[in-house]
Parts: structure tokens; C-alpha cells; sequence
């Protein structure tokens, strides 16, 4: 099954970052392009507690990055929403895209449903 959604760009961040939240401390793929300009695939998970070094998360501040806990090399990265192209948690993936206008458009696969699925 497949479902779209369409968004204006003025809740763009706020539903992004609810659909990663969505996760709710499971583990998840996810694709993103780095600061650098690279695509990155990242396994990882929110809500991760272990090796803190204390103090306050210098990304805090920034209401388009999100920590995660990268679950291959062990260790926080920063999850940038504004460039997420693709989540996928258990059974659903979701194909995040945006226009020239800065409107979002979530297509939404139910893995189980869809077994000819397969990543771009």
C-alpha cells in the first residue's frame, strides 16, 4: 500500500520531526545529505542515555538537527531533518521529498504490503 501526503512548508520541520520521534526509541534507517553535501545513511536510535559526557547538547539550539545514536559506529550523530529523504522504522518506510517552494510530499510504503519495494 502506498499512501501520499502533501504539506505546506510552514509545518515542515514540526511533522518531519514527529515523524522521526514516531520511532519511539526503536531502531531505524534513515537517508540524509551531510553539511558536506554527501549522502548518508545512518541504523540509529533515539533516546540512547549511555556514554554521555554531561552538559548541554550544542545541537539544542538548532530546531532542524535531531541526535540520534548511531548504532554501526557507536557513538551520537546529528540527524539533519531538513535534508531527510527516507525513514524507515519496522514495517513502514516513508519517502520524504520537497519542491521549489519548500512544500513536503511524504509517500508513505507498508513494507509488508509492498514486497517489490526497493531503494532508489
Amino acid at each position: 500500500m502506498e499512501l501520499k501526503l502533501h504539506f505546506g512548508p510552514q509545518h515542515r520541520l514540526e511533522i518531519l520531526n514527529q515523524l522521526v520521534a514516531e520511532t519511539k526509541g526503536r531502531i531505524f534507517s534513515a537517508t540524509f545529505t551531510k553539511k558536506d553535501g554527501s549522502s548518508r545513511n545512518i541504523v540509529a536510535r533515539l533516546g540512547v542515555r549511555r556514554d554521555q559526557k554531561g552538559g548541554e547538547s550544542t545541537l539544542a539550539k538548532y530546531e532542524n538537527y535531531v541526535t540520534v545514536f548511531d548504532m554501526h559506529k557507536q557513538g551520537y550523530r546529528a540527524l539533519n531533518l531538513e535534508t531527510l529523504e527516507r525513514i524507515t522504522c519496522g514495517s513502514k518506510s516513508y519517502v520524504i521529498k520537497t519542491d521549489d517552494t519548500g512544500a513536503l510530499s511524504i509517500r508513505q510504503f507498508d513494507l509488508e504490503d509492498n514486497r517489490a519495494f526497493t531503494r532508489e
